[in-house]
This record gives structure tokens, sequence and C-alpha cells, in this order.
């Protein structure tokens, strides 16, 4: 059953650039490229026009680019809204000359369960000093009992 993927929103015109460890990729004239980006993800046009266009998946492979497209300019962004799925959408350089795109990841949120896996990190340690000591009660039982 296709689903859709998220409306294509972008940032505000001069939004800041993205991480200098941030992918960078150039788009020959009149070549288009397909991209998965995570949720936060930020895609900033860096030179030249890029068209975005988005369209249903099926099974984790898109069908068709379809839905809403959009035109960015040099210096323009759009962002995949956080807290929802991860976004396919088409890059087609939408000029005549070549394009250059900057995709930055947003940075890995803690653990969900970072508090759990905490706690349970000196587990084995209190499990062999509770062995120890039910060892040692044990043999001292045993000896007065003799």
């Amino acid at each position: 059953m296709p689903s859709s993927t998220a409306p294509i929103a972008t940032a505000p015109r001069n939004a800041s650039a993205p991480p200098s460890a941030a992918a960078r990729t150039d788009l020959p004239a009149r070549c288009s490229t397909w991209v998965c980006l995570p949720p936060g993800a930020m895609l900033q046009v860096e030179s030249g026009r890029v068209r975005l266009a988005s369209g249903p998946a099926m099974c984790g492979q898109m069908l068709l680019a379809r839905g809403m497209p959009h035109v960015l300019e040099a210096g323009q962004a759009w962002c995949v809204p956080s807290g929802g799925s991860a976004a396919w959408v088409q890059l087609t350089n939408a000029g005549p000359d070549k394009a250059c795109v900057a995709l930055a990841e947003p940075p890995p949120a803690p653990a969900r369960f970072a508090a759990w896996t905490r706690a349970l990190a000196g587990l084995p340690a209190r499990l062999a000093g509770w062995r120890q000591r039910a060892r040692a009660t044990a043999a001292g039982g045993a000896i007065s009992q003799a």
C-alpha cells in the first residue's frame, strides 16, 4: 500500500550553514538523483538551482517523483521535519550550470534507554560481589555446622 513522504517545507532564506562535516555533492546540468534524508537533516544549495520532489513509497522504494516540486536557489535550505520518518527526495539540477548541494545530518540523539544502560553497566560487578558474599556465608555456615 503506497504511502507518501512528508510535504516539502523550506528553512528560512538565510538558514545557518550546515556543519563543515556535511557531505557535498555536485549535480551536473539536467541531472537528478534520489537521496534519503533522516529526520532533522538539512539540505542546503551552495550554488545553482535545485528542484526538490518527493513521491509515494512502497516497501522503502520510491515509485515516482511527484508531489510538490520546489526549487531552491543558492543559499536556500530545506530541512526534514524532526520527529518524523526519513524522507526520500529527488534532487534535480534546474539550471544550465552545475549545482552544488550540502547534506548535513543532525547529531545523534542520546539513547532512549541511556539511564538503563548506565544502571546495567555495573551489574556484572554487583553480581560477582553478591556471589562471593553468598559463597563466604555458605562456607562459614558449613564450618560452624561441622
